[in-house]
């Protein structure tokens, strides 16, 4: 495989020079909305009316206080900034780009090689480092999910802008978005490019194209039998939406394959669950494809456990494959999708209390489930899924402001949960005037 690292960085400098809009991708399989669609307000239908307000009201106090929390990567930022684009994409309204410029600026200010801060190699580089997840809370680390998720927004608006001429002349002080969108996609290349010169692996197993990602090999302070092992499916798929953004806002193929490599990594972890036609997969890749490569039941890890996914992480890696599938990139099985939606209603939906794993065991996930609202995501192919994502979402905890915790960052996945519901409501089937039958559901 070609040194793809050396090809993005080419890739990078040209972007430097160029127009967002000369390296927008080829035309989508599909035909979408045109742009004179993409570029008008939405009107909303009284559903999406309510859970707009509701978002507009925690957005006024949450916003500014996500832009405080530089010190907690991927944390707040990492999910308030997703939302504001879900919230864009629904309504139309460019205040909320405007607002996630000014908290994306601040993210970026706060990476590493921006702040001045250096790692536990004594590295200063394109990356958020914590002393978070390590048994030795003194040396700073970076995670690949904290970083993906972080790097990902900023190459959907990246993309937004790339698709959208309308968007491109936008001003936010002195700079247009064009010109701020080239800043984004360069800042995303160069944080994936920091975690995959050492950790990215490519190779063929089950006679697919496969990628993945590892825990550095030095990186044995964090749990001893870490380093060299595949990272959990959900910081696979997050580093897969942020190629998969990449590629929508350049064009370069090679950002595609790394996102089909990264699916269907991901894809052969999937395993048949208790109810017919329905699938799961565990949190930390089994490989079991290639013994020892992958997590076994001997692992002791303290991080290690072998129950199916959850559904708060799952739901990442849900909104990775309905994304790459609505854009007709690499391999997704639309029989899969349907088996994931079948496991939610059978498995999920139907139990009270709401479980917390996807296969329908664990524990109840008690206020855990008002964040699963991105695994709406599904309606895109299965309409149905999202009568139920919605009440699973909001009858734990009502609608309102006891749906949101009180901690910051749980705060803010639940902004993002209730953000998604928004703009997948349209997909939804028997489309309902009130939120009233899906809170009592």
């Amino acid at each position: 495989m070609k040194d793809m690292n050396g090809r993005f960085g080419a890739l990078c400098v040209a972007l430097v020079l160029a127009a967002t809009a000369a390296c927008a991708p080829s035309a989508p399989s599909a035909p979408g909305p045109s742009v004179k669609d993409l570029c008008a307000p939405r009107a909303l239908d009284p559903t999406q009316a309510v859970l707009h307000a509701n978002l507009q009201a925690r957005l006024e106090s949450t916003t500014t206080e996500a832009m405080t929390q530089q010190g907690k990567p991927g944390g707040f930022a990492g999910f308030i900034m997703p939302a504001l684009l879900d919230i864009y994409e629904a309504t139309g309204d460019t205040a909320y780009l405007d607002r996630f410029v000014t908290l994306g600026d601040r993210v970026l200010a706060a990476r590493d090689d921006k702040a001045g801060l250096r790692d536990y190699r004594g590295r200063s580089a394109a990356q958020w480092s914590t002393t978070v997840f390590n048994a030795q809370g003194s040396r700073p680390i970076s995670f690949l999910i904290d970083d993906a998720r972080l790097v990902a927004p900023l190459a959907r608006f990246a993309a937004l802008t790339a698709q959208r001429p309308c968007l491109q002349g936008l001003r936010q002080g002195e700079r247009a978005f064009d010109a701020i969108a080239r800043t984004y996609v360069l800042a995303a290349h160069e944080t994936l490019a920091f975690h995959a010169t050492e950790n990215w692996r490519a190779e063929t197993a089950q006679g697919v194209h496969i990628g993945y990602f590892v825990t550095s090999h030095d990186a044995d302070f964090i749990a001893p039998d870490m380093p060299g092992k595949p990272v959990p499916l959900n910081y696979q798929a997050m580093a897969g939406l942020a190629y998969l953004y990449m590629y929508k806002a350049t064009g370069e193929d090679a950002y595609a394959e790394r996102a089909t490599r990264l699916s269907n990594f991901i894809q052969l972890e999937f395993v048949d669950a208790a109810a017919p036609n329905t699938l799961t997969w565990p949190y930390w890749p089994k490989m079991r494809y290639a013994p020892g490569r992958g997590w076994a039941v001997a692992d002791t890890s303290r991080f290690s456990y072998h129950q199916p996914d959850d559904l708060n992480h799952a739901s990442v890696t849900i909104d990775f494959l309905t994304a790459m599938a609505a854009d007709g990139v690499g391999g997704v099985r639309l029989q899969d999708l349907q088996k994931i939606t079948n496991a939610f209603h059978k498995l999920v939906h139907n139990k009270s209390p709401v479980p917390i794993y996807m296969d329908g065991s664990g524990p109840p996930a008690g206020r855990y489930a008002s964040l699963y609202g991105r695994m709406a995501s599904l309606a895109a192919f299965q309409p149905e899924i999202w009568e139920p994502v919605c009440s699973v979402v909001l009858r734990e905890r009502g609608f309102g402001e006891a749906m949101y915790p009180p901690e910051e960052d749980q705060r803010a996945r639940a902004i993002a949960s209730v953000a998604r519901l928004l703009l997948t409501a349209p997909m939804r089937q028997g489309a309902k005037a009130s939120l009233a039958d899906c809170v009592a559901d």
